[in-house]
């Protein structure tokens, strides 16, 4: 990878390989949630890991599954701001979920 400095001074090549992943693979609805969301993801495997953390970055939920759909009730979650994490074959999409009554 061949990336230009932050003075815009010269060229220098980067030994990290760098990719992007399309935020259509992830998605959670509805959110802002209240009694229960949802996470979908297109390409997933059987060792896709959901994490959901608090803003303050404790680890709330965390399952492993083989479903391309998980839906977790919100029952036991107070209203706030939320992280959610899917880790799939080394690819990681993060997105915040908004829970609210």
């Amino acid at each position: 990878v061949v990336k230009v400095d932050s003075l815009g001074l010269g060229n220098y090549t980067s030994p990290v390989v760098e990719y992007e992943m399309s935020i259509d693979d992830f998605t959670i609805y509805p959110n802002p949630a209240d009694a229960y969301f949802t996470i979908e993801t297109e390409n997933y495997n059987s060792n896709t890991e959901i994490i959901v953390f608090d803003i303050s970055g404790k680890i709330i939920f965390q399952i492993k599954t083989d479903e391309n759909q998980i839906t977790i009730n919100t029952d036991q979650l107070p209203p706030g701001v939320y992280i959610v994490k899917s880790v799939s074959e080394g690819k990681v999409n993060t997105d915040k979920l908004i829970i609210n009554r």
